[in-house]
């Protein structure tokens, strides 16, 4: 060894280190520090983009729902005073297209140039009574061919049918009596045109036939002016009739704006709807928040599309803050990572050697507790009472199954020649009915047949039938010596009497209510009941009630520990040895429970799962475990 070197456990190690790191680098291979520092970055990469992406999609979502709320109820204002507007200008029409005036100047034309002139003086005068009443009417304009002999001398309403500039609207004006003309110039205006609204409707004559054409131009921007101290958002706002068709919005289709003839598929969609709401859509490349009003009586609608850029601009300079600080804090968490990559490592190879001698089966190995960390030192002290409960645990289970098997040897042992004893007591039986002795014949037929359910074959598991057969053959035998001490009663539905149970579980629960329950001086006449039911679908409960003296003063609540010998021979410890029975076959989930009922008797629950059939049982039993198949009755 060279002078002046000194071997740690680390330096041990190292070539070691060394030796997986070529190994790593041939096979493709992650070192473990690269691997956590890699593994950090990701991880903390994908909670910032996870955390992002929530505050982004949850702020929007929010953002498009508060807006869309206050935005619809706005809507739904406007839409209502809209339609006021509307009805009173269509209203008007209907006013000056049925005066009677009007009619008739439209019915009958005079002769005399003068009278013409003065009919027009007079339709005039009626048509300027209603412009004067409306504030919103921009114009009203007749449209005939009744004054055209008078078309050299100016008139402010009326016009000759040459002059109708809504060609495009003919087909529909046919076939209907009125109707909505979209946004245009306001038409045959010399000085400062602006944009209007129209509606047409047709002048009737008195015969029938169509006089004239009355068009109120009302102008847009009074439509819009129920907007303008309402708009919170850059969007535009459109009005749309029955048919989809464009009526008005508040930006031209010139720069931009929505132009519904392009017939997009969430415009046919929003046609079919009969509420108010909102959805996002693309308009014109670019994705807008479209909000929508139930339609009014016309069928006409007002849509606000509000751009998703304006809409959302602060939600995403929200989110650019958000990865800004997180990408800082990557890059200032790169030396802490490693720093702590490197410290995480260092116990390891200590810890996997100690590992690697445990599943060698040396359980005495001991990891080293004097890392400076505190949570390195709790990891070996954690290693280190691993390894000892574990050398405890498979000492206690080769003592349980130490156990087991000499319990199953003794049980063997106590079972030499049971055909021997049966028939001993069945010829007892038949020689007692010979003599007439029916007591002592009966006695010993009840005591083989107990005798027989407690072989039982070797089974360790019967029937819950056999069992309650058994337990209802003690009480027999029992109440032979006792006279009328005490009655028995059983009750189980027929198909729990198929479910299998461990054998003797029931009588010494029974003898215990008799000996200790009912003594001499007991006053009343003692009661035995025991019954079976099921809790749920996998758990069957058997229950032992007595009338009884109740449990001792001094009972802890163990019930492994009531009962105690007598000088008879009897005792309670059976009790106890049902109760470990049970725990060792099926776990601590299933027991035996002692309650007192005051001075008035003893209820015994036992809890088992349930099994239908032996192939269940031996399932179970095997489950995990080396119990021998002759368990399995």
């Amino acid at each position: 060894m060279p002078a002046g070197r000194t071997f740690s456990p680390g330096n041990r190690l190292c070539p070691h280190r060394r030796l997986i790191a070529m190994r790593m680098e041939r096979t493709g291979k992650w070192r473990l520090q690269p691997l956590l520092l890699l593994a950090f970055v990701l991880f903390t990469g994908a909670m910032l983009l996870i955390t992002t992406a929530i505050i982004y999609f949850g702020v929007s979502r929010v953002i498009t729902e508060q807006t869309s709320e206050t935005r619809l109820q706005l809507i739904a204002e406007m839409q209502k005073q809209l339609t006021a507007r509307f009805r009173e200008v269509e209203e008007t029409a209907l006013s000056i297209s049925t005066h009677p005036k009007i009619i008739e100047a439209f019915s009958n034309k005079p002769a005399d140039p003068y009278d013409n002139i003065t009919i027009r003086k007079e339709v005039n005068q009626i048509v300027d009574r209603f412009w004067f009443a409306k504030a919103s009417i921009k114009s009203i304009q007749i449209y005939s061919d009744r004054f055209d002999e008078l078309a050299g001398m100016s008139s402010e309403h009326n016009l000759p049918l040459s002059l109708m500039s809504w060609l495009e609207d003919k087909d529909r004006l046919d076939q209907s009596d009125a109707l909505w003309v979209k946004s245009h110039m306001e038409p045959n205006v010399q000085y400062n045109p602006k944009p209007v609204v129209t509606y047409i409707s047709k002048i009737f004559t008195d015969k029938g036939g169509v006089g004239g054409y009355l068009a109120i131009h009302v102008a847009e921007e009074t439509v819009f002016d129920l907007f303008k101290d309402r708009k919170r958002q850059a969007g535009t706002i459109v009005l749309l009739d029955s048919g989809g068709r464009l009526i008005s919005q508040s930006g031209s289709s010139n720069d931009g704006g929505f132009d519904p003839t392009a017939r997009p598929k969430w415009l046919t969609e929003l046609l079919l709807l009969q509420d108010e709401g909102y959805k996002s859509a693309k308009i014109g490349g670019t994705s807008s928040l479209i909000l929508f009003s139930a339609p009014n009586h016309a069928q006409w609608r007002i849509l606000e599309m509000i751009p998703a850029d304006e809409l959302y601009r602060g939600v995403r300079t929200i989110r650019n803050i958000v990865l800004a600080i997180g990408l800082l804090g990557i890059l200032l968490s790169f030396p802490a990572a490693s720093y702590l990559s490197k410290r995480i490592i260092r116990p390891i190879p200590e810890l996997l050697a100690g590992f690697k001698q445990i599943q060698g089966g040396n359980f005495n190995t001991q990891a080293a507790e004097q890392n400076p960390i505190v949570e390195f030192n709790q990891l070996s002290q954690s290693f280190n009472r691993m390894a000892a409960q574990l050398k405890e645990l498979l000492a206690q289970l080769r003592e349980e199954h130490r156990a087991k098997r000499q319990a199953e040897y003794a049980a063997l042992q106590s079972q030499i020649n049971p055909h021997f004893l049966y028939n001993t007591l069945d010829m007892i039986n038949w020689m007692a009915a010979r003599k007439g002795a029916h007591d002592v014949s009966q006695m010993a037929s009840k005591l083989a047949k107990l005798f027989r359910i407690s072989l039982s074959k070797g089974k360790t598991f019967i029937k819950l039938g056999d069992e309650l057969e058994h337990g209802l053959l003690y009480a027999q035998i029992q109440q032979a010596r006792f006279k009328d001490r005490f009655t028995y009663e059983s009750y189980a539905e027929p198909a729990l009497k198929e479910l299998y149970v461990p054998k003797l579980i029931l009588q010494p629960f029974i003898e215990n209510a008799i000996i200790h329950g009912f003594p001499k001086q007991l006053e009343r006449q003692g009661v035995v009941k025991v019954s079976a039911e099921l809790r749920g679908e996998s758990v069957l409960c058997l229950i032992i009630e007595d009338n009884g003296y109740g449990l001792p003063a001094d009972w802890n609540g163990k019930g492994s520990e009531y009962g105690s010998p007598n000088a008879d021979g009897t005792s309670g410890y059976g009790i106890g040895n049902v109760r470990q029975r049970i725990e060792l076959y099926f776990g601590k989930a299933y027991t035996v429970q002692l309650t007192g009922c005051g001075t008035a008797g003893v209820r015994v629950e036992i809890t088992l799962p349930r099994f239908d059939s032996t192939d269940e049982l031996e399932r179970y039993i095997n489950r995990g475990d080396d119990r021998d198949e002759h368990l399995i009755g």
